[in-house]
């Protein structure tokens, strides 16, 4: 398969994180790292570095998610390590939920800024309108 290079850090590891973002990325052959508040989640992932996604449609289909791990969102350095290194970060947490995750993503940014200095793209997987401005004014808070 080859080596992976690259890393994304997915805020929420629930059905969109998993299910999409993370698919997506692992079959694109980044190392997937999610940050959740869910001990048990985080513990599991870590355990086992995969999951399983079950496609229920007119031909059923197991797919297996690799190369995944956890970190938990109250582990405020590991997280802004893990941001200051990677390729790519993404939300998938829920618009409601945003607000609990800007201060460490503000604080990885700020750290990623002493170590690289690279830019960082940030995909904002939330069902709401003009996300990108909503974002933005709640990371600048």
């Amino acid at each position: 398969m080859g080596v992976l290079m690259r890393k994304i850090v997915v805020f929420g590891a629930g059905n969109i994180g998993r299910s999409v973002v993370g698919q997506l990325f692992s079959r694109a052959r980044y190392v997937v790292v999610f940050v959740d508040v869910v001990e048990d989640l985080v513990k599991a992932l870590n355990r086992k570095r995969r999951y399983k996604i079950e496609v229920k449609d007119e031909v059923a289909e197991t797919i297996w998610v690799e190369n995944v791990r956890a970190v938990h969102a109250a582990r405020t350095d590991d997280v802004t390590q893990e941001i200051a290194t990677a390729d790519i970060v993404a939300t998938a947490v829920g618009v409601n939920n945003l607000p609990h995750i800007y201060g460490n993503l503000a604080d990885g940014l700020a750290r990623r800024l002493r170590v690289n200095r690279r830019p960082l793209n940030i995909l904002i997987c939330e069902n709401v309108r003009n996300g990108s401005r909503l974002f933005r004014e709640g990371l600048l808070s």
